[in-house]
């Protein structure tokens, strides 16, 4: 209904008239624009959605207005305007509020993977070790809602703080509709989970694995607690898959370097629902206990394989996660501080953190160039063949045509040489020398005209 409502307020004077009535609602000028949604992206609709709730005083007052001035003008139903058909109830607004709630975890995760990291704000910025978590916070999410309640991100006015509270989503709503969105959650939740199992590349468990803060044990805590991630044979795939790219780099040459960093940033929305996943914080050093964090690390360096000598990967899994929010969300810094204790093993884990995000950096670099790329793609689009653009009715052209495809052919070994080139029949054509262009057949041409002018 609020996308209809969208295309009613498309015509001018009745937008008008939906300014107004938020003038007349809020007793000053200001006013907010009605957010349109698109069928291309998602969050058009959170947007909207979210935009119809701050205005919605100002929305009811608009329905009360336009029903005001039809009766008025004597209640014919020929005049009626459409908009009315699209009036919200109480309980419509209810089902909206609750949308809401489902979709902001989705919106949030959205925004911060594609934010770089920003210290004592952001921990997130959409590098390859937040992939796993993030789909298990919104795994968790939607699982959460199913049964009837989520955790709702609420800031303390007095502190600035935010801090999530669970609140429960079905109050108020009758049983059908209850069934309606439970359903709707169900298939969110296999879609999701669908991709989630896509998540083959052994990149995205490097990427966690190598992040100090993290490590195995967060995979272990998330994988352990839904039979159907499938922990144990996850964690045999993924480690014999990382095992084997670390051969590659056993033997490197390198060269040490040390860099100093400092520790500071805060936990986001995602950390906090992470935190509350694995039923606490692998960021926190109380989270297991000093015991339980030493048996995690025998376990971990049990299960690793090739544990002889010094090699680096078993003694990196060995040790205990640091519990720096620094180092949460800027894993590379780590490791160029302990470059010289992991010489090899640090190239591989920065090859793997490195790796950009197409929600990251580089996205964002591409949808900024807009218009020119759009101008490309139309121009590449666009493009004729070369039959096309010239005319095959003169021995002239056709041999051109023939010349142009023998020198740009793409295999090499069917391409003509210059020698072979300058023999071609094309250059036959030209009666005059020429001086490199088509300045002889001009010339020719002219002569011609000048000759049927006379």
């Amino acid at each position: 209904m609020l996308h209809n409502i969208g295309l009613q307020l498309r015509n001018t004077q009745l937008y008008e008239q939906f300014l107004q009535s938020q003038r007349k609602e809020s007793g000053h000028g200001t006013t907010l624009h009605w957010a349109f949604n698109n069928g291309t992206r998602w969050n058009s609709d959170m947007r909207m959605m979210e935009r119809a709730l701050r205005l919605r005083p100002g929305l009811n007052t608009f329905f009360n207005d336009v029903q005001n001035r039809w009766e008025t003008d004597g209640l014919c139903d020929r005049t009626k305007p459409a908009v009315l058909q699209y009036r919200l109830s109480a309980y419509d607004w209810k089902v909206i509020e609750v949308l809401v709630k489902l979709l902001k975890p989705f919106e949030i995760a959205t925004k911060q993977l594609q934010g770089n990291g920003v210290p004592a704000g952001r921990s997130t910025c959409g590098s390859f070790d937040e992939y796993f978590p993030v789909f298990e916070v919104l795994l968790d999410h939607l699982e959460s809602a199913i049964e009837g309640t989520i955790f709702e991100e609420v800031e303390d006015p007095v502190t600035r703080e935010k801090k999530d509270v669970e609140v429960a989503i079905y109050d108020g709503l009758d049983s059908r509709t209850r069934r309606l969105l439970k359903v709707y959650i169900k298939l969110g939740w296999k879609k999701l989970h669908k991709y989630y199992s896509r998540l083959t590349s052994a990149a995205y468990v490097g990427a966690v694995v190598f992040n100090p803060a993290k490590k195995w044990r967060l995979l272990d805590q998330l994988w352990s607690r839904v039979p159907s991630r499938k922990t144990k044979s996850w964690r045999l795939e993924y480690e014999a898959k990382l095992l084997e790219i670390w051969e590659t780099y056993r033997e490197r040459d390198v060269d040490n370097e040390v860099l100093v960093t400092s520790d500071e940033a805060s936990m986001d929305y995602i950390e906090r629902r992470l935190a509350r996943t694995v039923a606490g914080s692998p960021f926190n050093q109380g989270s297991l206990g000093a015991s339980g964090a030493r048996k995690s690390s025998r376990k971990t360096k049990s299960s690793t394989a090739g544990g002889t000598g010094d090699d680096e990967y078993a003694r990196y899994c060995a040790e205990d996660v640091v519990n720096s929010h620094h180092y949460r969300s800027r894993p590379i810094d780590w490791w160029k501080i302990n470059r010289n204790r992991y010489p090899r093993l640090s190239l591989m884990a920065v090859d793997m953190l490195t790796i950009p995000s197409t929600s990251a950096e580089s996205e964002r670099t591409f949808s900024s160039a807009g218009p020119n790329a759009t101008e490309e793609s139309r121009a590449i689009r666009d493009t004729k063949r070369l039959e096309h653009i010239l005319p095959s009715n003169t021995g002239f052209y056709r041999n051109f045509t023939d010349l142009l495809r023998k020198v740009f052919v793409c295999d090499a070994s069917r391409r003509i040489t210059a020698k072979q080139a300058l023999n071609h029949p094309w250059f036959q054509t030209i009666a005059a020398p020429d001086d490199g262009t088509e300045a002889a057949q001009f010339q020719l041409d002219q002569h011609r005209e000048g000759t049927m002018n006379a």
